[in-house]
């Protein structure tokens, strides 16, 4: 019998960003990168591909509203200044990309920032 999983989109990014993955669709295909440089670690990369169609579904242009106010909730108040300045640096070192993938690599970089923390098994 198969395990029914119990991830949502939102849950699946959030997971991405405290490991620092930042996230964004060019055309129909998921993009992801770093802030801690380097590669995402292979479990990661497992990770993120047995999500990756709930990743997609809730990054779609309707979502976006809803997913930046979730994502910013997850701030702490001594966090919010942090996210700001680097949210200004993101803006000026990554002119090409959309301004949601801009506030997706500002979170990732400061949400990744806490802690190191191992991929879910699941």
């Amino acid at each position: 019998m198969k395990v029914r999983d119990k991830v949502t989109g939102v849950q699946a990014i959030k997971v991405m960003l405290l490991r620092g993955v930042f996230m964004f669709m060019d055309g129909p295909d998921l993009m992801t990168g770093s802030v801690r440089g380097g590669p995402i670690p292979p479990e990661g990369v497992r990770w993120i591909n047995r999500h990756k169609s709930k990743i997609i579904h809730t990054l779609r242009p309707q979502n976006a509203q809803v997913l930046e106010r979730e994502m910013q909730g997850q701030l702490r108040d001594a966090e919010l200044t942090l996210y700001e300045t680097t949210l200004e640096v993101v803006r000026e070192q990554f002119q090409k990309v959309s301004e949601q993938t801009r506030h997706k690599i500002a979170l990732a970089a400061v949400l990744g920032g806490r802690e190191i923390l191992p991929w879910p098994k699941q």
